[in-house]
């Protein structure tokens, strides 16, 4: 029975145009849990394993490009509702022992293989029922640059992809992001370590192939431009766009590539004017030369650079492919004669099928590298070529000292767990970093071996069977719960928060609860997650958000850059009834935040926002004014509006953050370059303030949810929520 589940083939995925790429939102999430083994002969084992306590980060990402919903989405992926504790003593742990070193020789590993051979395809026949591995939608050459792989180890053994543990969750389902960074064929080691303190690596092959930039419908030929893409048949082909055109010297260097001509060229030298020994093409046009397949011209040059027609380009191919040359006859093209002289060779290029018959020919068309693909693909030196990139049997070297380094940290855990003394508590109710919205909960789980031990300072004693339950009282925010038994302890976390009643089963339920405990949110029981945001309900709910790195930043200007406020009274008359505002003048020197300007607001009541933070966002072009000095706080703000005003903020208070290193490729179809909010929105994508998707929808209106989902990406937010919640 094999493991390694049989991949989807090469054609489906680039059958795929790029326009209708989306990224799986799972990435990195455990597969379903398909239930627990406990089997009696897994824990009479003659050890136990040591198993360090992995507390799975559950993290958010946000989109604002959900092609459905058009609504943020939580990218959490829920394993199972329980969580795996390791217990060990720390004062005589040697995994936790620095110091200490293992020597792994070959020797060494080779005496913890399964079996003769350190590596293989299948999984045992009899660990079938333990082990499995998949790696998903993974074809014999994949264009994707990760690979998802997916599994489980039911013996409560660790998991490897090459040399990195992979965590998994208390049932041992697991599911890795693995990263390819060097394009080419190359080897995948997934290995599992099993009760019996040995190891089996099975290995993946594929080949990772380089994708180029293009549109096209026609599946068969994007395959065949991609391959090409990939093939070392044209010079400096990575450089090159399909909508570039094909030169004489381009010509020549395929066909010797093509031919894998062995005799010296070297010795067999033509002299023409316009090519040197130091031209990339050099050989390439001894070699076509020499073999009568192009000449030079009257006037002794070669033209290397010259663009070549769909005519020379057919009556080239036909004198390398060798083809009998047939007589005269129609060859029904409209557009060319057959009485023309190279009719003979168009008539072997229908033949031979580099071209299909049709009614005109344009035999003066000048060829693109795409044209000149869909052409040279019909060869049949051309196909075997291509044939390689599926074949996994050509290609591949045995690498066998990488797979000893990658095995090293596998014999390095089972060398020291021989050691290692622990008990294994499995709590079933619940998750670290649970968030919970009652005071009061029960632990319920499975410990083993099945002997008392205590919850913070209660002593719980669990069943013949291992099975424990425990009530406990919770106080608001973050509750470490002590586990011990002797001198072995560790720590689990849950999350007691108020919750919103409109948010029960919402994406944003957990986040929106924290935000709310850290004070960032307005304090009320209804959250109202699709409520427009209006203008002036965004300065509200930025508030909390911003206001504080708008003080971090002047806190870090000396004495030079005070900011000063001044009031004033701006009295005008019309109709002879006197009308009072207050105007506010916000002045600062030599300071990067903001410059010296009076403003008045004339829609705005006085007491209705905090002036100061909203005269900043406007003195620094967060926020505009209308005519008559209006602010339109009713307006409603659509999803780019709401970016933009972010990012303007966050370039305010981070130089850096406009101009990010980060690069990556801009995924929205629906705003074009010409966009004015394009620069912005790159900079919130950069950033990872939204998150990849095709369509944006900029004119979109923007609800609560999704502002708030943006805010708390923000700066203070962030830290925030990593010093409260740790694994935020």
């Amino acid at each position: 029975m094999v493991q390694i589940r049989l991949s989807a083939p090469f054609f489906a995925e680039i059958a795929q145009s790029v326009e209708q790429r989306t990224e799986n939102p799972c990435v990195g999430g455990s597969i379903p849990p398909l239930g627990t083994i406990y089997e009696g002969d897994m824990f009479i084992n003659r050890f136990i394993f040591h198993f360090a306590f992995v507390v799975l980060f559950q993290g958010f990402i946000f989109g604002l490009g959900d092609t459905q919903n058009i609504e943020f989405e939580s990218n959490i992926a829920v394993i199972s509702n329980s969580s795996q504790i390791a217990f060990n003593y720390t004062d005589n742990d040697p995994l936790l022992d620095q110091s200490k070193s293992t020597i792994v020789s070959e020797d060494l590993i080779r005496a913890y293989s399964f079996s003769e051979s350190l590596t293989g395809t299948n999984i045992p026949v009899e660990y079938q029922q333990y082990l499995y591995v998949d790696f998903v939608d993974l074809a014999a050459s994949t264009l994707s640059d990760r690979i998802i792989i997916k599994g489980f180890n039911k013996l409560k053994g660790r998991v490897y992809v090459n040399d990195h543990q992979v965590p998994c969750d208390q049932n041992g389902f697991f599911s890795y992001n693995y990263e390819l960074t060097n394009l080419g064929k190359q080897v995948i080691y997934v290995t599992f370590t099993t009760l019996d303190n040995k190891f089996i690596t099975l290995e993946k092959k594929l080949n990772y192939l380089y994708e180029p930039e293009f549109l096209l419908k026609n599946v068969e030929l994007k395959r065949d431009v991609t391959y090409f893409y990939n093939s070392n048949l044209f010079y400096s082909i990575k450089d090159k766009s399909t909508d570039d055109v094909v030169t004489r010297a381009d010509l020549a260097y395929f066909l010797m590539i093509l031919s894998n001509s062995s005799y010296d060229i070297q010795t067999v030298l033509y002299v023409v004017n316009d090519v040197l020994e130091d031209d990339w093409y050099y050989d390439a046009v001894n070699y076509v030369l020499h073999n009568q397949l192009m000449g030079e011209f009257l006037d002794g040059n070669f033209y290397p650079e010259r663009v070549i027609s769909k005519l020379e380009l057919l009556v080239t191919l036909a004198r390398f492919l060798n083809k009998d040359l047939l007589d005269n006859r129609d060859l029904g093209f409209h557009d060319f004669s057959s009485n023309h002289w190279s009719s003979k060779f168009i008539a072997a290029s229908l033949k031979s099928g580099l071209i299909e018959q049709s009614s005109y020919l344009n035999p003066d068309q000048k060829i693109t590298l795409l044209d000149f693909v869909d052409i040279v693909s019909n060869m049949q030196a051309v196909k075997d070529v291509f044939l390689v990139f599926d074949d996994l049997d050509q290609g591949y070297s045995e690498d066998t000292d990488g797979l000893l380094q990658f095995l090293k940290p596998v014999v390095s855990f089972l060398e020291d767990s021989k050691d290692v003394q622990s008990f294994q508590l499995d709590i079933l109710s619940h998750r670290p970093n649970d968030v919970v919205y009652q005071d009061t909960v029960v632990l319920e789980g499975l410990v083993f071996p099945s002997l008392p031990f205590s919850i913070d300072s209660f002593l719980v004693t669990p069943n013949v069977l291992g099975k424990f339950s425990h009530t406990l009282k919770l106080e608001p925010g973050a509750n470490s719960i002590r586990i011990t038994r002797d001198e072995l302890s560790n720590t689990f976390t849950i999350l007691y928060l108020h919750g919103y009643d409109d948010l029960s089963g919402h994406w944003l339920e957990d986040l929106a609860a924290k935000l709310n405990y850290l004070d960032l949110l307005m304090g009320a029981n209804d959250f109202q997650p699709k409520m427009r945001i209006s203008r002036y309900e965004f300065i509200v709910n930025s508030y909390p958000f911003f206001y504080p790195l708008i003080s971090e930043k002047l806190a870090n200007y000396d004495s030079t850059h005070d900011l000063g406020v001044t009031e004033s009274i701006t009295i005008t008359e019309s109709n002879d009834a006197l009308s009072v505002t207050e105007s506010i003048t916000i002045t600062e020197s030599n300071d990067d935040l903001s410059v010296t300007e009076s403003i008045t607001i004339t829609d705005l009541e006085d007491d209705s926002v905090d002036k100061d933070y909203l005269y900043f966002l406007i003195e620094n072009d967060v926020f505009s004014l209308f005519e008559d000095n209006q602010f339109y706080p009713d307006r409603t703000m659509t999803r780019i509006e709401a970016i933009a005003a972010i990012v303007k903020f966050m370039t305010l208070v981070d130089e850096g953050y406009l101009n990010s290193n980060v690069s990556k490729k801009f995924p929205f179809w629906d705003v074009s370059s010409s966009h004015w909010g394009r620069p912005y929105l790159e900079a919130a994508y950069n950033n990872n303030l939204i998150s990849k998707n095709n369509n944006f929808y900029p004119d979109k209106y923007l609800t609560k949810d999704q502002l708030i989902a943006l805010l708390s990406k923000t700066t203070y937010a962030k830290k925030q929520l990593a010093l409260v919640f740790s694994n935020d």
